[in-house]
């Protein structure tokens, strides 16, 4: 069993993150697969330097390699007693609380012990608690959901006055005098509300499939109608002179047109609709799960999230009313038999006025950001020459091979790269570049082709992508091989990109302190579009997180509400269980029931403020919605001490007034306070963000020609420089580490120390002697 216990992540190896495979021991004591650091090393043989992926170390000449006997023998040791990988707690599954290393999936959860265990870990439990009443339930996550979290006692029991689940001492302290019940009594009373929520969405799930077939017979007819108006228009313009051929054309483009983007809008709402539909069978079977559910606790604790219905799509708001009447279009084509030369100049612009919608583009940078997403690089379409780092969030171009493995979606000829996410509806990104010899920032179809050696694989040289060509001098627009030179006031290396799929908008800005148009496009999208980069060697791309930003900024503005918004009359304090009363006053329930109480004798009571009498005495309900706002701005309060002062380094996410960073992140470049470095933090978990204590010198720690950070020392010309630097403008000097030339530095800092302090220590001797010299008392 000693043998078995060994855990595998011991035997990991630290570069490709797997059970060694061949393993062997490099100079250092560090342990790898073969084949890895072979490969590792592959890359470092024109410096003739080989170093350890972990502790740095160098070594040359190239150490030799030899298989590791030993630990060969316990990794097959470790292969063979190894489990099934369906045993393996995956994404979803409980994990055994027990298992050290990689968790095992839990088979069950003791709610004595409040552990979760796996077959084996079970298997002990139940002989260490043999003819012990240990309570044992499926394998559940919410164990400690099942606890009082003050008396650390079950949740048997159900406060009707909090609505809350409770423990049996909380009934003698917390909740005394409450109107209290048993779990399973309410659990019954709950049952019943939950059949009648069950009828509710089995009547909305029939509604809604009547106005989903409603509605797909209204769109066959528009359909119908939209052909009938083309087949008419098409037979009346045959009967007229070649003077009006263009304008026949153009009125059955404006036809398909319209047909288009109505049968599009209706589409959208037959898959909301149908989306709804799903949403309330999901939602019926999961309250159908809940009602079959034997525990109490996990049966009320459910009940509270599942009770509020899906959102509703409303139907009955004009359903159809996108649709057009093809009767006036035809009446309107009749009479262009009698209107041959007034036609052109008059009736065609009526008729397009009717069959033209308006497409609304965004204007500002905060209408651009609201359609934001983060894109990440696809490293199995990356050519071999493309080095992808930051959590394929940049690209560089190194002018040598990486060890990629073969795949047939990587470009085989050409330097670029596309981005695993798709771009559908309104849909909008930023990027940074740099570099000396330019960029192609495209769009394509997926189709395009991967290992071909002519126009069929470039970005911008055929008709399956589109391409911004950036080059520090200029800008150019390309498209099935025809580029277009664009005329420009000057060049930015931060550019946003804009795509309506719908629309067949495709639009490129520069991007500063405002939006500045590039070029924009009009065509017609047939295929999904994904976002594609060609990069030049030396240069370098970085895929912007500006959905931080803004997701950032709603949050600040959510937290700037004024608290005096929501101050109770009565007591002048925020509002404690606030409640509304029929004049639409809101108070604290507390304050205004002892108003109310005071006028108990006369039978009539009044507002405080507006002073409306109500008689009977009117019932008071909590405001849930106050109640919901008031406690998120006791949550995002900021003290007074956070805003940024003078020499303070400010949080660049907060808008309006700057708040007090605490970090700086160097990966994104930015830094954050509180609030927003955590949301960094639930944003990037998991992804290696680089933070360190919020500085001012963000920009001096990156290198101003590559844009990466300056982890080197230039022994030869006594500066920091950048991994890339290494490859090219210093090129053969002398270069360390950072790490390694601050230990030097520190020494000479130590020495200098030690010879400025015995230069005190003399000079305090000398003083005495000088002041008699001088006379000095």
């Amino acid at each position: 069993m000693a043998e078995a216990r060994v855990s595998q992540d011991e035997f990991m190896c630290s570069v490709c993150l797997d059970l060694l495979k061949d393993p062997v021991t490099i100079p250092c004591g560090h342990s790898y697969c073969k084949s890895c650091i072979t490969g590792c090393w592959d890359q470092e043989d024109q410096m003739r330097v080989y170093s350890c992926p972990q502790c740095r170390q160098t070594f040359s000449p190239r150490p030799a390699l030899a298989r590791n006997t030993m630990l060969a023998e316990v990794v097959e040791k470790l292969k063979k007693r190894k489990r099934p990988a369906d045993c393996y707690a995956g994404a979803g599954d409980v994990q055994c609380d027990v298992c050290t290393g990689r968790k095992y999936k839990a088979a069950k959860s003791c709610l004595v012990c409040l552990n979760s265990y796996c077959q084996n870990h079970l298997e002990q439990h139940e002989s260490l608690f043999k003819a012990k009443r240990h309570k044992v339930t499926d394998a559940t996550g919410r164990l400690q959901e099942m606890i009082c979290q003050k008396h650390e006692k079950h949740l048997e029991m159900y406060c009707i006055t909090d609505k809350q689940c409770i423990c049996l001492l909380c009934t003698k302290y917390e909740h005394k005098n409450h109107n209290i019940v048993s779990a399973a009594a309410q659990r019954t009373e709950k049952k019943k509300q939950l059949k009648k929520m069950q009828k509710t969405f089995q009547q909305r799930i029939q509604q809604r499939e009547k106005d989903l077939q409603q509605l797909r017979e209204t769109v066959e007819s528009h359909k119908r109608s939209a052909q009938t108006a083309v087949e008419d228009s098409e037979r009346i313009f045959t009967e007229l002179i070649r003077s009006i051929e263009k304008s026949r054309s153009e009125l059955i483009r404006l036809i398909r047109d319209q047909e288009k983007q109505a049968v599009s809008r209706a589409e959208g709402r037959l898959e909301r609709l149908e989306q709804e539909i799903n949403d309330l069978r999901r939602r019926d079977a999961e309250l159908e799960q809940l009602s079959h559910t034997q525990d109490h606790i996990q049966f009320l604790q459910s009940f509270q999230s599942l009770s509020a219905p899906p959102e509703s799509t409303d139907v009955n708001d004009g359903p159809f009313s996108f649709l057009f009447s093809s009767e006036g279009l035809r009446e309107s084509v009749h009479q262009l038999r009698d209107k041959l030369e007034n036609f052109c100049k008059e009736d065609l612009k009526k008729i397009s006025d009717r069959v033209t919608f308006t497409n609304i583009v965004p204007r500002t940078r905060k209408d651009f950001l609201q359609y934001s997403h983060q894109l990440t690089l696809d490293l199995n379409t990356a050519h071999k020459r493309l080095l992808l780092s930051e959590s394929n969030s940049v690209i560089t171009n190194t002018d040598t091979d990486q060890s990629y493995p073969d795949h047939p979606d990587r470009f085989e000829y050409s330097a670029q790269v596309l981005c695993r996410e798709s771009v559908w509806g309104r849909y909008y990104w930023e990027l940074q570049w740099s570099g000396d010899k330019g960029v192609f920032i495209s769009v394509s179809y997926k189709s395009i082709s991967r290992k071909g050696r002519g126009n069929e694989s470039w970005f911008g040289s055929n008709d399956q992508s589109w391409s911004l060509i950036c080059s520090s001098s200029s800008y150019s627009f390309k498209h099935n091989n025809i580029e277009t030179r664009l005329p420009v006031k000057s060049i930015s290396r931060r550019i946003g990109v804009f795509v309506d799929h719908s629309a067949g908008i495709l639009s490129f800005y520069s991007v500063s302190d405002t939006m500045s148009l590039i070029h924009t496009v009009q065509t017609t999208f047939t295929q999904l579009l994904y976002p594609g980069f060609w990069v030049s060697v030396a240069t370098s791309v970085k895929l912007c997180c500006v959905f931080v930003s803004l997701y950032s900024c709603s949050k600040m503005a959510e937290a700037r509400v004024s608290q005096d918004e929501f101050v109770c009359p009565v007591c002048l304090d925020l509002l404690k269980d606030p409640v509304a009363i029929p004049c639409g006053h809101s108070y604290c329930k507390s304050c205004i029931t002892g108003c109310w109480d005071q006028e108990d004798q006369v039978r009539v009571y009044s507002c405080p403020q507006c002073r409306q009498t109500f008689s009977p005495r009117p019932a008071l309900a909590r405001n849930t919605m106050l109640a919901e706002v008031v406690e998120k701005l006791k949550k995002t309060k900021l003290s007074a001490d956070c805003d940024a002062g003078a020499g303070d380094v400010q949080c660049d996410v907060c808008t309006g007034r700057k708040y007090k960073a605490v970090k700086s992140c160097l990966v994104c470049l930015n830094s954050y306070c509180q609030n927003h470095l955590e949301q960094h933090e639930s944003f990037f978990k998991g992804k290696r963000h680089n933070l360190t204590d919020a500085t001012g010198r963000l920009q001096e720690m990156i290198c101003q020609k590559h844009e990466k950070h300056l982890e080197m020392y230039c022994i030869t010309d006594k500066q920091c420089i950048c991994v890339l630097c290494t490859k090219y403008e210093h090129k053969n000097h002398n270069i360390v580490s950072a790490a390694v030339q601050r230990t030097e530095k520190q020494k000479q800092l130590k020495k200098m120390q030690k010879t400025f302090q015995q230069r005190i220590q003399q000079r305090e001797k000398d003083l005495p002697a000088a002041e008699r010299d001088f006379g000095v008392s």
